[in-house]
């Protein structure tokens, strides 16, 4: 389902293979309901945005409504143009980030951002420097779905490169080459010198290298 061109989204085929994942959710495996919600990025049929949000708020696997939050994005998008209910998922965000479990969290903060866009920088900022590992890896993933950069969100994502965290360090890496930001190459070389393990200095080294090669 995620390779589905836009163009090809209104095919009979498209459609049918989009129920068949939809029934997936009736499975009592969560596995299988987690496939379910990972199929669904980037389509847009509005059913799907439901669907999600159910998962999202109600399933009874926390790995599978951290999975539906964080698909959420254009199925999202798509039925609020429909059934202009922003206000049901603004909700179900609300009550995903009070979710005892972090991995929801974090999941429901790009869902924060993909509903909240640009306006979201400053929320996203307090979970970026949250004691829970996961929840900010969870803010700084939710910065490439903002859309448009303000002033002063790349300094600020550049500040995380001395996150405690490798895995958040590597995605506060991603995210500035997603931006070409060349001013954090010096840092990025610093960590592929000064990187506690082999494995983070090699990836520090990969991304300023494409950083070099971006015009």
């Amino acid at each position: 389902m995620q390779t589905v061109a836009p163009e090809a989204a209104t095919s009979e085929y498209a459609r049918a293979a989009n129920r068949i994942v939809l029934t997936m959710f009736q499975s009592p495996n969560p596995q299988v309901r987690t496939d379910a919600a990972n199929a669904l990025w980037g389509t847009r049929y509005p059913q799907n945005g439901g669907a999600l949000l159910w998962h999202a708020l109600h399933d009874r696997s926390p790995t599978v409504a951290a999975a539906s939050f964080r698909n959420l994005v254009w199925p999202m998008r798509a039925d609020i143009v429909v059934s202009h209910g922003r206000a049901a998922y603004a909700a179900a965000i609300t009550q995903g980030l009070k979710s005892k479990n972090d991995g929801v969290v974090g999941a429901a903060l790009s869902a924060y951002a993909a509903l909240y866009q640009s306006t979201a920088d400053a929320f996203l900022r307090r979970y970026a420097l949250d004691k829970r590992d996961v929840v900010r890896l969870g803010a700084i993933d939710a910065y490439d779905l903002i859309g448009q950069i303000r002033a002063g969100m790349v300094p600020f994502i550049e500040s995380r490169l001395s996150d405690s965290s490798p895995v958040v360090r590597k995605s506060v890496m991603l995210q500035l080459f997603r931006w070409g930001d060349h001013h954090a190459m010096a840092e990025i070389e610093r960590l592929s010198k000064t990187a506690p393990t082999a494995k983070e200095r090699s990836l520090a080294r990969e991304y300023a290298d494409a950083l070099k090669k971006q015009p």
